[in-house]
Order: structure tokens, then sequence, then C-alpha cells
């Protein structure tokens, strides 16, 4: 079993290995019982994270992770804030 420093070591090569980038946003690391990882990624927002996790061994869920990192394209990521308004005749 790792520790979640090294877990969290290696979470921040995939995204160099990834996206060719160094990830500096807020990382949380949390076990989840009995077995398994959650990892809270602060992207560009530490108010509204993303979570990936899974039950899944150590290992295997580095495996996962890098998985995931290929998939969901992060360095494309934008967000956005939609605020609804009304017209003054409206009201």
């Amino acid at each position: 079993m790792m520790t979640l420093a090294e877990i969290e070591r290696v979470i921040r090569c995939y995204f160099t290995e990834v996206y060719n980038v160094e990830y500096v946003g807020s990382l949380k690391i949390e076990r989840i019982n009995p077995i398994g990882l959650k990892v809270r990624l602060g992207i560009m927002n530490d108010y509204k994270p993303m979570y990936i996790s899974a039950e899944l061994s150590d290992e295997k869920f580095l495996k996962f992770f890098k998985k995931e990192l290929y998939d969901r394209n992060l360095d494309f990521v934008e967000f956005f804030k939609g605020v609804k308004g009304y017209a003054d005749d409206c009201l």
C-alpha cells in the first residue's frame, strides 16, 4: 500500500506525462473504506472541485486515474459562470 504523499506525487507526474504541464491546482486525496481512493482536483476553481474516485487498490486506481486523464482532456477545460438576469419591465 502506498502512502498518500506517494500517490499525490504519481498523480502530479501523470499530469506532466499526459498534458505536458505541471499541475499547480489544489489536490486532496482520501482513502475510501474499505478499499479505494477519492481525488479532489481544484482545477481553475477550488470552490467547485472535480472528483475522481474508484474502489480499487492503489496500483489499479493509478492506472484508472491515468486513463481518466486521457479520456477527459482536462487541458482543454473551460469554465463559465451563467447569471440569470431580468429586464426591468419583466419584474
